[in-house]
């Protein structure tokens, strides 16, 4: 599958989720593993443990899926073995966190208001990235957002990683910086 034009945060979430399955599975032999999407209240990249009356299951939640570790009822998950779970837990998000954390001012600054203009945002990441070659939108569009706008835009891309052709990212900008009568 091209994951290349999909959100981020998808990409990165669902690769997360199958990291989250095969370590229960690879550490859980014993149990099996069922699946569901699910509203979690965990939607922030925290795991959470799941209390359960019967003594065979393990609920864990995560992203938005419930996953359920089932094992016999004659022999229970151990104190262990749920700590272990919710190792597993903090390690992934941890490193979930620390691959989106950087562009959460990006995304802040992107949709500030009048957030009707965040699309501006996302054309001129497609254009100084190489995506299209020009920076028009229908309706004279990118004109929604000042110049002081697109700089900081610029600099919040290049601080969470997201210029992918950083040569010609700032030919590009150092073209719109020209048409507005700056000199870099």
């Amino acid at each position: 599958m091209d994951t290349s034009r999909l959100p981020p945060a998808l990409v990165v979430g669902a690769h997360y989720d199958t990291f989250l399955q095969r370590a229960l599975r690879r550490f859980f032999e014993r149990a099996t593993l069922e699946s569901e999407a699910v509203p979690s209240p965990s939607s922030d990249g925290r795991l959470a443990i799941e209390p359960t009356d019967d003594p065979g299951a393990l609920v864990v939640r995560w992203f938005g899926n419930r996953y359920v570790l089932r094992v016999p009822r004659s022999r229970p998950f151990t104190e262990n073995e749920v700590r272990f779970a919710r190792a597993i837990g903090l390690v992934l998000s941890a490193r979930f966190h620390a691959i989106l954390e950087p562009t959460v001012p990006l995304s802040r600054h992107i949709f500030r208001a009048p957030t009707r203009f965040y699309k501006t945002g996302v054309v001129f990441m497609a254009w100084i990235n190489g995506h299209q070659d020009h920076f028009v939108m229908v309706g004279g569009q990118q004109s929604t957002r000042s110049l002081p706008h697109f700089a900081e835009l610029f600099r919040l891309a290049d601080a969470a990683g997201l210029i992918e052709k950083p040569d010609l990212a700032v030919q590009r900008m150092r073209t719109l910086l020209a048409l507005h009568g700056v000199e870099s």
